[in-house]
């Protein structure tokens, strides 16, 4: 196989999950680092993602709005703002994971886990 062949297949799997995942896979992103750490700062968050300040921001307003998470200023430096995850998201998170697996039906067990091991060393080395 090319690894144009790897490269074009990996991009349509990519679109296709997109599309499958719906418009808000930044949210779930965050969600699943929030339900990770418990509680992190915007500004960590922010370096995690690498995405620009404002961005973030309206992600996590749309966040906590929905009940998903809470901010607060850190008690040590005000001008700090913490998130947490709330009980709304992690629930979230379960139906989040529940509904990825689903997309995975066609493989068996032992082929989910060598498609993780794969999809693994390929982020690790792109790193």
């Amino acid at each position: 196989m090319d690894k144009l062949d790897l490269a074009g297949l990996l991009i349509k799997c990519s679109q296709v999950l997109n599309h499958k995942m719906g418009k808000k896979q930044g949210q779930g992103r965050i969600l699943e680092i929030l339900n990770e750490c418990d509680t992190i700062s915007q500004k960590e968050l922010q370096d995690i993602l690498n995405i620009k300040a404002g961005s973030i921001s309206e992600i996590l307003a749309k966040l906590e709005k929905s009940g998903k998470i809470i901010r607060y200023k850190d008690n040590n430096d005000k001008r700090k703002s913490v998130i947490q995850i709330t009980d709304k998201g992690r629930n979230t998170i379960i139906r989040y994971k529940d509904n990825n697996e689903d997309i995975f039906f066609m493989l068996d067990d032992r082929e989910k886990e060598e498609l993780l091991l794969l999809l693994n060393k390929i982020l690790t080395s792109w790193k």
